[in-house]
């Protein structure tokens, strides 16, 4: 009996050596913050973890119903205007989750009069026909109160300009031209109004300072999962108090840049 159980036990210790021996271990992202977290990974792998990216998706909205180019609006005056066409940028996105700030960790570096400095990478360039855009990579979980962005850019941003152009980045792929040579700056909302009798007088509006839009955001968010946050934008609310009879251009984009703060919100 002591024999076979000194076999049993030679064979059971011969076993375990040959398993061990034949074992490999695997690489992997061991970050849980990452979309590609690895459970039964046993080394760190090589920048190999992809991280949450934060996704914005806007619904264009004309009195709670889907905008489409050239509707009509009408403001609270009783005017009506025909919106041909806008394109307007947003960056700085700040996201107020518990007591902590989340913001998205992608930089961009800028030729400045002193040399190189690097600021947050966040700007959309949001037209009719995009609803979903990619702002950037972020990392955080838990519930959501508030969200904040700029319409427009940072000082930074808007009087610099990159150190090596980037393919396809909002601000290089300029399709609206809304970057003013001659400043050195760029356009942050352009607003393409048809007015007057029938429509007839098409005017350009073009806003050149920037606004900060804050409002509550109520958002679970899953860690280590894209975020996808979903906002609308009410048009209408551009034109709200603006006597288009008596108003210059002037006060037309001042009071526009004024209304700005009133037309996005948290998607019902």
């Amino acid at each position: 009996m002591r024999i076979s159980f000194i076999v049993r036990m030679m064979f059971a210790t011969l076993l375990v050596v040959q398993l061990t021996s034949c074992y490999s271990p695997t690489e992997g992202c061991l970050d849980p913050e990452s979309t590609n977290y690895s459970i039964s990974g046993d080394n760190e792998c090589e920048d190999c973890c992809e991280y949450p990216v934060f996704k914005l998706s806007i619904f264009h909205e004309n009195m709670d119903t889907t905008f489409q180019l050239n509707d009509t609006i009408t403001n609270d005056l009783g005017q009506k205007v025909s919106l041909v066409d806008f394109v307007y940028l947003l960056s700085d996105f700040k996201i107020l989750s518990g007591e902590s700030t989340d913001e998205v960790s992608d930089s961009v570096s800028l030729n400045v009069s002193d040399g190189v400095d690097y600021v947050k990478d966040d700007i959309i360039r949001v037209t009719r026909d995009e609803f979903t855009y990619d702002v950037g990579t972020i990392t955080f979980d838990g519930n959501t109160s508030e969200i904040s962005f700029k319409v427009g850019l940072i000082a930074l941003l808007n009087e610099n300009r990159f150190t090596t152009e980037i393919e396809d980045h909002p601000l290089t792929n300029d399709p609206d031209s809304l970057y003013q040579s001659d400043s050195g700056t760029y356009v942050f909302q352009r607003i393409k109004v048809a007015q007057g009798f029938n429509f007839l007088d098409t005017l350009v509006y073009d806003i050149n300072t920037s606004v900060e839009v804050i409002f509550p955001l109520e958002f679970e968010s899953v860690r280590g999962s894209d975020k996808t946050i979903i906002i609308e934008a009410q048009y209408d609310k551009w034109f709200d108090g603006i006597d288009f009879g008596f108003s210059t251009k002037e006060d037309v984009e001042n009071a526009i840049n004024i209304n700005t703060i009133k037309v996005f919100r948290q998607k019902n």
